[in-house]
């Protein structure tokens, strides 16, 4: 049996810790390609996220950081399905983020044309 992501490429901004880190571990348990990036180093992030990962340093503040990622991830995968644009910092419990940042990843959600997933931890409502 597939998994539902299985053959996707996704980049994770902000993937080297707290939300993003657990949206990318998502995205590999469900099969996807993951590239993570992060202003800082990503070996140690990689390492946690496994072999079906890579990492990218980039600050996504500078249009020619993220257009020279978008030319790595291309020439690395070929392709590139999804973008996950989480750097600047969440409040939220990681591996649910990654659940619903999978579930728009993949073909089940096809009918959603855009979102904007916001993770708050509730501070919306206050």
């Amino acid at each position: 049996m597939s998994l539902p992501l299985e053959g996707k490429v996704a980049v994770v901004t902000g993937g080297a810790s707290g939300v993003g880190l657990g949206i990318a571990l998502e995205l590999v348990d469900q099969g996807a390609r993951v590239v993570i990036s992060a202003q800082r180093p990503l070996d140690e992030a990689v390492a946690v996220i496994g072999p079906n990962s890579s990492g990218i340093v980039a600050d996504v503040t500078r249009l020619a950081d993220v257009e020279a990622a978008y030319q790595e991830v291309i020439a690395r995968h070929g392709h590139l399905d999804a973008v996950v644009a989480n750097a600047g910092g969440r409040i939220a419990d990681p591996r649910e983020m990654g659940k619903a940042a999978a579930f728009l990843c993949s073909d089940a959600s096809s009918f959603i044309t855009g979102i904007e997933l916001f993770a708050d931890g509730g501070m919306a409502q206050v």
